[in-house]
């Protein structure tokens, strides 16, 4: 894997490239592979545009039941283990197309939650609204495809609750925060693909 932050520009502003190449034995002929490009600012971020989460639950939601959730997953192949099992609780919102959420990191994850930006396994188990059978039992395979305008406000989080807002056919808005509802991210558009078993 390789990581590349160009310099910064008059503004700041640096590009960031993540490439990935097989193994080669010692071959260094082989191509560099593209997976994602995005740019970096030390802007600090503004909370204006996320939405209050301290009431909690949200007001006119209703709760979704998530008695098995994972074993269902697990019989549709997705295989999570047990650092990636954070989904809690999970309501429909009173807006068509917004979810909230509670996930929270395993006991034995918490004290790995300051050495991250946002825990990995936290922002997975955010986007876990999205698979086939946790909300909707039609709702097609999909993974995340392009991120935008992605503001991280807090650092250290081990539980969140989460928004999720649909914003187009294939893409969503993501407001996280922590226990007491103050903003730790938010992302103005995620856009997702269907994803073929194939």
């Amino acid at each position: 894997v390789q990581v590349v932050v160009g310099n910064a520009d008059e503004s700041g502003r640096r590009t960031l490239q993540v490439h990935s190449r097989p193994d080669a034995d010692g071959d260094d002929s082989r191509p560099w592979t593209t997976h994602a490009t995005g740019a970096l600012t030390a802007d600090s971020p503004s909370t204006d545009g996320a939405t209050n989460l301290t009431a909690w639950p949200p007001a006119g939601a209703s709760e979704v039941e998530l008695a098995g959730v994972y074993e269902r997953l697990a019989e549709q192949e997705y295989a999570y283990g047990p650092a990636f099992q954070g989904l809690r609780r999970v309501w429909k919102g009173a807006d068509e197309g917004e979810l909230f959420a509670e996930v929270s990191l395993a006991d034995e994850q918490r004290t790995d939650a300051e050495r991250f930006q946002l825990h990995p396994a936290l922002l997975d188990s955010a986007l876990h609204l999205l698979l086939p059978g946790v909300v909707d039992e039609d709702r097609a395979a999909v993974l995340p495809f392009t991120w935008a305008g992605v503001s991280v406000h807090a650092v250290g989080a081990s539980v969140l609750r989460v928004r999720l807002a649909q914003t187009g056919p294939e893409s969503v808005a993501l407001d996280l925060a922590d226990a007491t509802g103050a903003p730790v991210a938010t992302v103005e558009s995620m856009a997702y693909r269907p994803l073929s078993k194939d």
